[in-house]
């Protein structure tokens, strides 16, 4: 290895160091940078390559990130002092600089071990689940700012040069990267040169842009895509082919199936309140056939169109399920459920007293249920009507009930409950996942009202009292 390039997180601490250490063991180190945005909603961290540390742009940027941390820092002490525990800025420092820390702001990691330390909560789950939601950034625009910039931007000077290209690569899209040797193309392998600006071609082709590999770098070429946002693809043109990054995107149409690869999106939408526009993407997704992770006011769930054969056994394998697992609808209110469903005066009055809430009951299915959600014996099926506004936001969106499981994870017991940890273990097997913050770890209540007296068959987040007193 001749060539390396280390990035972190909104800091570029440790490139001195690590340029006299690759200087000793005769490599060139290529300046490198992560800096942490939202674009068009979802959270992407911007790849920087090749540039010059001092550039003033740059320098103002990371400070400008620096100081959102330690607001963001201050906003969550102040939060949890509200609630009742204070200290928590001071505590979680402390945390940090037994850790060894530098001196930025407390993350939210240190907060958590905080709590669990003063006896808060029990461990760091449950202070994620109950008090520590998800991070906020800059947009792309401004954090893409600095390389723009000519102290931190240079151009491809061809074959015969010898500095590396500065580049950027963004995350969802996390593949890009794996394809896109522009950023390091003079330096590594001139002889490449031909292929790169091939490939530097199909990247401009999927972001339907016209540019001359002479005139464009793949830093121009990328920020144009981050300035046009996110494109809506043609679903019906796309609906049966492979799907990398999310549902319906032509890039199998640009590379060899054997290097396409399926990336899910990552919304981050507002707990309370969602914004439209995300809405109505992921509505889109479902629409086309995709399988999407939303939470609820229970735990995370996995979630796909009712009549989708296709995305039911996609779901089906991600949990592992059988064929006797009853599949739940989820509602937006009880006069949907009532169409799903056979229920009578008492029945109806029972669920009328308990819903929207964390309860999924059993109950005797109608004809408008597909089939192949139907318990195989029994012909029942779960309905549930959530609080969440996210989940009712989606839910007016489509127009009709989705189907509905608990993201329970083989083997495990407990539902995942951190976004970011779904988006580590199923990126490759969701076509999108949104994060509305940490969820609980404990899934509904289950209720069956199939025969005419409740049975509480699962406890969870909803208290099944109410249901042991009518039996």
């Amino acid at each position: 290895m001749r060539i390396l390039s280390l990035t972190d997180h909104d800091t570029l601490e440790g490139l001195d160091e690590a340029r006299q250490a690759a200087q000793q063991l005769g490599m060139q180190l290529v300046n490198g940078v992560e800096l942490s945005c939202t674009w068009g909603g979802a959270t992407i961290h911007v790849l920087g390559y090749g540039f010059d540390t001092q550039a003033p742009a740059l320098v103002q940027a990371i400070e400008k990130l620096h100081e959102g941390r330690w607001l963001r820092s201050e906003e969550i002490s102040r939060k949890l002092a509200l609630k009742g525990m204070p200290g928590a800025l001071e505590g979680a420092r402390a945390i940090q600089q037994e850790l060894g820390d530098s001196g930025n702001a407390p993350a939210r990691p240190h907060f958590a071990d905080y709590l669990v330390r003063a006896g808060f909560v029990k461990d760091r789950a449950e202070a994620f689940r109950k008090w520590l939601g998800p991070a906020s950034w800059g947009t792309s625009s401004s954090t893409g700012r600095p390389w723009k910039k000519p102290s931190a931007h240079c151009g491809p000077r061809g074959p015969g040069s010898a500095w590396p290209i500065p580049g950027i690569t963004i995350s969802p899209a996390a593949s890009v990267a794996a394809w896109l040797p522009t950023i390091f193309k003079p330096v590594v392998m001139p002889s490449k040169w031909s292929m790169a600006t091939n490939l530097q071609s199909k990247w401009a082709v999927w972001l339907s842009l016209l540019v001359n590999s002479d005139c464009w770098s793949a830093l121009a070429v990328t920020f144009m895509a981050l300035e046009a946002g996110p494109r809506l693809v043609n679903i019906a043109r796309s609906r049966k082919t492979c799907r990398p990054f999310g549902v319906g995107s032509n890039m199998s149409q640009l590379l060899p199936p054997e290097q396409v690869e399926t990336v899910s999106q990552f919304f981050q939408i507002h707990p309370e309140n969602p914004q439209p526009r995300l809405i109505k993407q992921a509505v889109e997704i479902i629409r086309s056939g995709g399988v999407v992770i939303y939470p609820t006011d229970s735990s995370y769930a996995v979630a796909c169109q009712m009549g989708d054969k296709g995305a039911i056994e996609r779901v089906r394998r991600l949990r592992q399920l059988d064929d006797k697992h009853n599949f739940a609808l989820i509602c937006s209110d009880l006069s949907q459920l009532g169409l799903f469903a056979k229920i009578d005066t008492g029945t109806f009055r029972l669920l009328k007293a308990h819903v929207p809430g964390p309860y999924t009951f059993i109950l005797n299915a109608t004809r408008e249920v597909p089939r192949l959600l139907l318990h195989p014996k029994r012909r029942t099926i779960g309905l549930r009507v959530p609080s969440n506004p996210i989940a009712l936001a989606l839910l007016a969106e489509l127009g009709e009930p989705l189907m509905s499981v608990s993201l329970i994870m083989p083997g495990d017991t407990e539902a995942l409950s951190d976004p970011y940890e779904m988006r580590q273990l199923l990126e490759h097997q969701v076509d999108l996942i949104i994060d509305g913050g940490f969820g609980s770890t404990e899934s509904s209540t289950v209720i069956n009202l199939a025969d005419g007296e409740p049975e509480v068959i699962r406890v969870g987040c909803g208290d099944p009292a109410p249901f042991m007193a009518e039996a």
